[in-house]
This record gives structure tokens, C-alpha cells and sequence, in this order.
């Protein structure tokens, strides 16, 4: 598939899924996402770790900043700067949890507005399962728990979970010297 390429696998999100169960209180604080009955991600739930200051949905240019929950939670930003690191990215954008409960899904769609076309978005796995997988056209990429991958977040995507186990990914957005073209 030319929209996704898998970077590396087996990295220990153990403590970060330990830290996860002990803060359930952070999920949805922001549901600026998964609110409206029309957007494609209303059946997961989310965690917003990094993005612009105060109001976390700003639609134009500007600077991403920690938030408190990278603050109760810090192997995100443990692994975060990680990413960072192995893909030799220039600065980081917005860090965001996402978990879709068994039986849900993320809808088809294209990610939208300016942060979405200024930052190359990798993927972090902290918890999967084989029928879990993440979609495009041209096909399904099943990951499993350690992986990281890279998407492109400007073709149509969508995420299902046929399986009895949550889908829970640190979305990591990574301004790059020149766009990562995976597998294109």
C-alpha cells in the first residue's frame, strides 16, 4: 500500500498503557473531534496531549504546546520525542490518544485544515488487535501492539474494530524537511 508504511515494531508502550488505565478521566475533555453526529470520528474517544494553546481546535497556523495531559501521562512525551527523533523531524505539531471501543470505527474521510497539511502524521500502537485495521482503497493494514507507522492523512481513510478489545494509537505529528512518501 502506498499510504502507509510500518517504521518499526516492538516498542515497549507498556508503561504508557499503564498510565492510560490510571487516568481515565482524560478521555474526552476535549471532544471538539468526536462531538458532531456527522464527524467521522464520533464512536472514538479521545486525549489531546499536544496542540495550540488555550481552545485546543485552532483551524490556522500556529505553535503546538504541551498540555496538561502529557503531564499526568509522561511516557507521551517520552514517546513522542522518540518519534521525532527516528523519523529526524524538524519540530513536533499535535500529539493526540485516540481509542475506538470493540464494534466502532472511525469513518471514511480526509483530514482537513491547516495542521493536517503542515505535518506528516506517524502512528503509534499502544494497544491491537488482528481485527483492528486501518483502511485505504487500495487495502487494510492490521498493526499490532509496539508498532509504529506512518500515514497519509490526505487520502481517504477510515479505521475498524471487529474485535472484543479496545484500538488505542498516539497520533504523532511531525513536521518533516521534506514530506514522508512511505511507500509511494
Amino acid at each position: 500500500m502506498k499510504n502507509i508504511l510500518t517504521i518499526a515494531r516492538g516498542i515497549n508502550v507498556i508503561p504508557l498503557q499503564l498510565e492510560l488505565q490510571r487516568q481515565p478521566q482524560l478521555w474526552n475533555q476535549n471532544s471538539a473531534r468526536t462531538e458532531s453526529p456527522t464527524s467521522p470520528h464520533r464512536e472514538a474517544d479521545d486525549i489531546w496531549a499536544r496542540y495550540g494553546e488555550g481552545e485546543v481546535v485552532i483551524e490556522e497556523a500556529h505553535q503546538s504546546l504541551w498540555l496538561s495531559a502529557a503531564d499526568l501521562i509522561p511516557d507521551i512525551k517520552i514517546h513522542a520525542r522518540a518519534v521525532l527523533s527516528l523519523v529526524k523531524g524538524d519540530s513536533l505539531g499535535g500529539v493526540l490518544i485516540t481509542r475506538i471501543p470493540p464494534g466502532r470505527r472511525v469513518h471514511p474521510h480526509v483530514d482537513g485544515g491547516w495542521h493536517a497539511g503542515s505535518y506528516d502524521k506517524f502512528a503509534l500502537q499502544i494497544s491491537a488487535h488482528p481485527q483492528q485495521a486501518f483502511c485505504y482503497e487500495d487495502g487494510q493494514h492490521i498493526t499490532a501492539t509496539g508498532d509504529l507507522f506512518w500515514f497519509h492523512n490526505q487520502a481517504e481513510h477510515w479505521v475498524t474494530n471487529d474485535s472484543p478489545c479496545d484500538r488505542i494509537t498516539m497520533i504523532v505529528c511531525v513536521k518533516l524537511d521534506k514530506p514522508f512518501n512511505g511507500g509511494a
